[in-house]
Order: C-alpha cells, then structure tokens, then sequence
C-alpha cells in the first residue's frame, strides 16, 4: 500500500534497494575508515529523501532541482565507493552491486529530469483548479494524469 506519490516511483525504490547494499557493504568495511563509511551513508540516504521531495513539490522547477540534487547524490556514493577502493577497504567485486544500482538511479533520475524539462510547465505550477474547463486535472487528485515520473495507478 503506498500512501505517498514518490513511493509508486520505481527510481525511489532502486534508491532503497542501494541503501540497503550500502549499509550492507559498510558492514563489511574495517574500523580506520569512519569519515569514508559515513560520508558514503549519508550520500545514499540522501537520494531518496531527496527524490521524494521532489514528487511532493508542485512546480516543475521545484521537482526538476530535487531530482537533480539526488542525481549528484548517487554519483557522489559512486565516488564514495571508489574512495573505499582506493583505500583498499573493499573489493571492486564487493562495490559492484551497489555501483550497477548507483548507475541505474544516476540514468533513471536523467530520464525524469529530461521528461520534466520537456513539459508544458503551465500544467505543474499551480494545483487543479475545479471551476477552469480547460484544466485536465481532477481536482480531487493532486498528480498530473500525464506526468510520465508520477504514474497514476487504478
């Protein structure tokens, strides 16, 4: 059951998925690499909150700017993965789950900014308004029936 619109977005659910394989591949790291693990953590828990932020906010604009703030967060954990690399903390087969996940959110989170850009940005700047024929939104439902990062489930 989904309560909230970022939550029906598959880019916010691979975000969970590379939480849970970063905290699962922190486990792993020795002690001596405190600033590189807790930099690496708070850069993927960055990402979902900051795509949820985004599909709450109603302008274009406002989404568009979040959904770019979790794109740099993902490649930051990608650099943050190749510090611990680097650092001989693990192994390039031990980062590679979470890299392939970082990648696919980074690619993910281009598509839905590249669709955003694209849009009539008259539709997302304002909420319904009931009493205008012209506005195609239901009033009773705050997501754009043609917002492509916002699907509408029955």
């Amino acid at each position: 059951m989904t309560f909230f619109d970022h939550e029906r977005l598959e880019v916010y659910q691979v975000a969970r998925e590379l939480n849970r394989e970063i905290a699962r591949l922190l486990d792993q790291v020795p002690r001596g690499f405190t600033d590189s693990k807790d930099n690496l953590g708070r850069g993927a828990r960055s990402i979902p909150r900051n795509i949820a932020e985004g599909a709450g906010r109603w302008t274009l604009a406002d989404k568009i700017h979040f959904y770019h703030i979790a794109r740099g967060s993902a490649a930051e954990c990608a650099a943050g993965l190749h510090e611990l690399i680097d650092l001989h903390a693990i192994s390039e087969t031990q980062a590679a789950p979470a890299r392939h996940l970082a990648a696919r959110i980074v690619a993910m989170l281009i598509n839905m900014i590249r669709s955003l850009e694209s849009r009539d940005t008259r539709t997302m700047s304002r909420p319904p308004n009931p009493r205008d024929p012209r506005d195609p939104r239901d009033p009773r439902d705050p997501r754009d029936p043609r917002d492509p990062v916002t699907p509408v489930t029955p």
